[in-house]
């Protein structure tokens, strides 16, 4: 283990990790026309690639859980802390890499990976979780399974640090009683969707904006405090609260020198006692209690 100045991490080439969720049909696997044909992997998972059917990259169709495995130990290469006889080992790597050459040597030459959809990809991780020998299930322990295999799944994938990698996935909004509104990140069982914001650099919602309007658009909300309510991270710091829904120029953008000093750019100031009592007077759970 060495020490890595910031001299030598500026050289580094860092690729970042982005999930960008939303309402089925809002846009997002269109966002792949923004990319580099010749330098992404189309990983197409939803079978959903009649909308980009005019794009000139190269695409693969995992089919099993399996296949998600090992496109993700090709990619994120081996684990020196796995398990010699586990998912993503140097054993399981070295195996991977030996049966499947020509796709390894097309994946190192690529610099963006686009995962259509984490949605399915969490179904095809239950299904293989829920399977056993004697048909019998336990609910509890595969979605236990399921929820681990997801997570070491994203992490594997993390480990392909000069790569770019695009997780799309579709977002939920519920309404309750009250008229309060709640998102949840679409994958099977809970720990993969409230445990990917802390996984991925950026966690984008694509959402149209002025929806009931006559003049709609779409938009990228990239900050965690943004008046809409949509789930979102910005670790880079670089990001406006709407960004325009180009992923490329996106990308661009997280590669260049923040425009100010990270730590000018959180709010830390409170506002004054009086608006503070205001703001409680008016809160949502005050309401609720009149």
């Amino acid at each position: 283990m060495d020490l890595i100045s910031r001299k030598d991490r500026k050289l580094e080439k860092r690729g970042t990790k982005i999930a960008i969720v939303g309402k089925s049909g809002v846009g997002k696997t269109t966002l792949l026309f923004s990319l580099p044909a010749k330098e992404t992997i189309f990983i197409d998972l939803e079978a959903g690639d009649l909308a980009v059917d005019e794009w000139d990259g190269i695409a693969l169709q995992p089919q099993t859980w399996n296949d998600c495995q090992t496109l993700a130990a090709l990619i994120g290469g081996a684990d020196p802390a796995a398990l010699e006889n586990s998912s993503y080992s140097v054993k399981h790597f070295e195996e991977k890499k030996k049966a499947h050459p020509e796709l390894y040597e097309q994946l190192q030459k690529m610099k963006y990976v686009f995962v259509d959809s984490l949605t399915h990809t969490g179904r095809l991780s239950f299904q293989k979780a829920s399977s056993t020998d004697n048909g019998r299930r336990d609910a509890r322990k595969a979605y236990g399974d399921h929820g681990q295999q997801m997570i070491k799944f994203l992490l594997q994938l993390q480990r392909a640090r000069r790569m770019h990698i695009i997780f799309l996935s579709i977002l939920n909004q519920r309404i309750d009683d009250n008229g309060l509104k709640s998102f949840n990140i679409q994958i099977e069982g809970s720990k993969t969707g409230e445990e990917l914001p802390g996984i991925v650099d950026e966690l984008i919602t694509m959402t149209i904006m002025d929806e009931f309007t006559p003049n709609p658009y779409r938009a990228f909300v990239c900050k965690t405090l943004n008046e809409y309510g949509y789930p979102a991270k910005d670790r880079a710091g670089k990001l406006d609260v709407l960004e325009k829904p180009d992923l490329g120029a996106l990308i661009k953008k997280l590669g260049k020198p923040r425009s100010m000093n990270l730590m000018k750019s959180l709010n830390f100031e409170l506002p004054p006692p009086q608006e503070i009592s205001d703001q409680l007077l008016l809160s949502p759970e005050k309401e609720q209690t009149t």
